[in-house]
């Protein structure tokens, strides 16, 4: 069982030797084709992207840094929602949702209870913090 991958190359190699040229060179070529779909495989499930939600909190201590957009700023500092003129619907300044709304519809408030008091309702799509 402890065995080397030293010891096992030599043996496979000896194996090689043994069988006829025409064998051991389609043998060769299959484990080839098995090595490198495996190989394929592996790398595509190590390469899965794993979604993890992120949360900001105590969003009064982070450092505003010159990188961040106003909206981002925004976003970040109050819960801000956005809805359209044209729908019934508020999204959250995170939510999918937010980024759909054409620029010439798009409604700020300052609050989901202000949306609320304007009529809108919240969208399904978008979950609470």
């Amino acid at each position: 069982m402890g065995k080397s991958i030293r010891e096992i190359a030599i043996k496979i190699k000896a194996l090689l030797e043994s069988l006829d040229a025409h064998l051991s060179h389609s043998l060769f070529v299959s484990l080839c084709f098995v090595l490198v779909g495996l190989g394929a495989f592996g790398l595509g499930r190590f390469s899965i992207e794993v979604k993890i939600p992120v949360s900001v909190s105590g969003a009064g201590s982070l450092v505003a840094s010159p990188a961040l957009s106003s909206i981002g700023e925004r976003a970040l500092s109050s819960e801000e929602v956005v809805a359209s003129k044209k729908g019934s619907k508020y999204h959250h300044s995170w939510c999918s949702g937010a980024n759909t709304i054409v620029k010439e519809n798009k409604i700020t408030f300052d609050t989901k209870e202000e949306a609320q008091k304007a009529g809108y309702t919240k969208a399904a799509n978008c979950p609470e913090k």
